[in-house]
């Protein structure tokens, strides 16, 4: 479940539009485009949403550039597991399978470690 990140974006009942949910379920590892032209950070973009705003993935400026869309709004990055991705699912679904992958990985007192974990990022507020 190392793609666990990317499935999260856009599950059933999220604001994301269905549009984001076909562009995941749909992409495959030779769709991802590292390019800065969105933000001026290399990130990895869906070169489908490229496409969806009329610009070619291929041919995009090396630096930071005004776009025709708002990145993470209409222009979306994924990861290169993204083709790892058979469906959308609900959130509360992937959170089950997760329990069920660690419960066989057979990690000593995953939970505990979680739950220090969340104590930890309790104290430290809402400033994380």
């Amino acid at each position: 479940m190392g793609h666990f990140s990317v499935e999260i974006y856009a599950p059933p009942g999220s604001d994301l539009s269905g549009n984001l949910q076909a562009m995941i379920e749909e992409a495959e590892i030779d769709e991802i485009v590292v390019s800065a032209a969105m933000n001026g950070v290399p990130a990895n973009w869906l070169t489908s949403s490229i496409r969806s705003i009329g610009l070619d993935p291929l041919r995009l400026p090396a630096i930071r550039t005004p776009m025709p869309a708002k990145p993470w709004r209409e222009i979306w990055s994924a990861g290169h597991s993204v083709g790892l991705i058979e469906s959308i699912e609900p959130v509360s679904s992937l959170v089950e399978r997760l329990i069920a992958d660690l419960e066989k990985l057979s990690v000593p007192d995953w939970r505990g470690r979680l739950a220090h974990l969340d104590a930890i990022w309790q104290r430290a507020g809402p400033s994380r």
